[in-house]
């Protein structure tokens, strides 16, 4: 079954989902994770056209998930079909952010909007990797636009000098799993509010800095990472 919504209509990649009995839960509606694994598979199909998917389990450079934001705007029922739509919205230097739309038929009204980032990851090191050529213009091609340059983050030691900043992914994220639930709660932050090739920024734009990840050096516990200007 077909159906383009006028809201997919930039969407180059659209699945088409039933919505499953088995999907809802106590409260009478699809469970809220219902919703993040039509993205999960529609992301996968997206990934696998652009040729971003690594053969299981993974080697070499590939993507793995580091943020997704849900924004729920519909509750959905059984029985129904859901089209959820993937699209790149901005490329960085190692990073790559996509937007999902899910469609209810039924209704016709979209039931969600979720954002999620991308990281291409070494698997092998650990590392941020920069996003390929390669693949830059098969996003390209794909989303039938080109993509502007993103130059890689900086920020600034304790003697002032600015220096490009290619952290740890993988310490990055065990820092995060390991020190932040011991921090009060207003200390605590999420994994983009490190900046990672200067992909990453906090999207509110607070321009707050924040600790970096402990175990450094007193120079560099002293920086801040490189904030966005809204």
């Amino acid at each position: 079954m077909k159906h383009q919504h006028e809201a997919l209509a930039g969407f180059p990649v659209v699945t088409t989902f039933p919505v499953l009995w088995g999907d809802q839960d106590p409260f009478g509606h699809v469970n809220n994770l219902v919703y993040l694994r039509w993205c999960e598979s529609v992301r996968v199909e997206y990934l696998e056209r652009v040729g971003m998917w690594v053969p299981l389990p993974p080697q070499g450079v590939g993507p793995i998930l580091a943020s997704i934001h849900c924004d729920y705007k519909l509750p959905l029922n059984y029985p129904d079909t859901v089209h959820v739509g993937a699209r790149v919205t901005r490329i960085g230097n190692s990073s790559v952010r996509m937007e999902h739309l899910i469609v209810s038929h039924k209704r016709d009204e979209l039931a969600a909007a979720v954002d999620s980032t991308l990281v291409m990851l070494d698997y092998a090191s650990g590392r941020s990797s920069s996003v390929s050529v390669e693949i830059r213009a098969k996003i390209a091609e794909i989303e039938g636009h080109e993509f502007a340059a993103s130059a890689p983050g900086r920020v600034r030691g304790a003697a002032g000098v600015a220096r490009a900043v290619k952290p740890d992914v993988s310490r990055v994220v065990s820092t995060f799993l390991l020190d932040e639930p011991t921090r009060p709660a207003h200390r605590r932050r999420s994994l983009l509010d490190w900046s990672i090739n200067g992909d990453f920024a906090r999207d509110d734009c607070s321009g707050q800095g924040g600790d970096p990840p402990p175990g450094q050096g007193d120079d560099q516990r002293s920086a801040r990472p490189h904030r966005r200007r809204c």
